[in-house]
């Protein structure tokens, strides 16, 4: 891992209190458009109103043969990662849902981040229409 890579991992990592890591797959091929969707509006919207509040998130997408998401969530502490996992294989195919226990994730999130990944962040992450203050000094 380069320089600039431990400084996105850094940076994911100070966001949030970090409860799990996760990677969704998807049971049929599909556009990132419609993998949005049904991450976004199916199973997140129902975890958020489980929780009855906004869930932190950070997400880089992986396309090629298998689309599928890494993620990092905070403000599910609480929450049974096994039914979160059985809920999203009803809705979008299989979720491996982790307890956050170090910040390995942040950083393999933030090399994906590095390497072309698309990056979105949940908008409680946002301040005034900007991401959080980001910085890397050389």
């Amino acid at each position: 891992m380069n320089r600039t890579e431990h400084a996105y991992g850094e940076w994911i990592e100070s966001l949030a209190r970090w409860d799990w890591f996760a990677t969704f797959t998807f049971k049929y091929p599909t556009s990132p458009r419609t993998a949005n969707r049904l991450w976004r509006k199916h199973w997140l919207h129902l975890l958020e109103k489980e929780v009855n509040g906004q869930v932190h998130f950070v997400r880089v997408l992986e396309e090629g043969d298998n689309l599928h998401y890494h993620c990092l969530l905070s403000g599910v502490k609480e929450q049974k990662p096994s039914v979160w996992a059985r809920r999203w294989h009803n809705i979008g195919g299989i979720a491996k849902i982790e307890p956050y226990t170090n910040s390995g994730a942040a950083y393999y999130i933030g090399k994906k981040w590095y390497r072309g990944c698309e990056l979105a962040l949940s908008k409680n992450l946002i301040k005034n229409g900007k991401v959080m203050e980001f910085s890397l000094v050389a």
